[in-house]
């Protein structure tokens, strides 16, 4: 299985590139049909986003590398979307992706009157759709 190659790889990396992120995201999204990820291995995929995270928050990646960013945040989506992990683990990954990308799910706080307009607008329009 490509993945459980994956992962051994990233195992014994100190320091992440984006190549390696690529990597596990594409493995992970590409597990053929007749091949499933069990718990045992869906804990292993977990412990490499955990991996992941800390080389990113701790700036332990090559920021030369401006792919890194990106792969990081395609990962966490990616991964965000599986069915075997758990809730929590899901949980988990969804705040992850939140701070790579700066929102803590606040609104704007720039021209809130257009923002007032429009948070109106779209309530008019859910209940014109009721």
């Amino acid at each position: 299985m490509y993945l459980k190659t994956v992962l051994q790889t990233l195992a014994t990396k100190k320091q992440l590139e984006a190549e390696d992120l690529y990597k596990l995201n594409e493995a992970t999204f590409n597990v053929p049909e007749e091949e499933s990820i069990d718990d045992k291995m869906a804990s292993k995929l977990f412990a490499a986003v955990e991996k992941t995270v800390a080389a990113y928050t701790g700036g332990r990646y090559d920021k030369e590398d401006g792919n890194f960013f990106y792969d990081y945040v395609a990962l966490l989506g990616t991964m965000q979307n599986q069915h075997f992990f758990s809730k929590k683990q899901h949980e988990m990954m969804i705040n992850w992706l939140k701070e790579a990308l700066g929102s803590e799910g606040e609104k704007p706080k720039g021209n809130s009157k257009v923002v007032a307009r429009l948070e109106e607008e779209h309530r008019k329009l859910l209940e014109a759709a009721l």
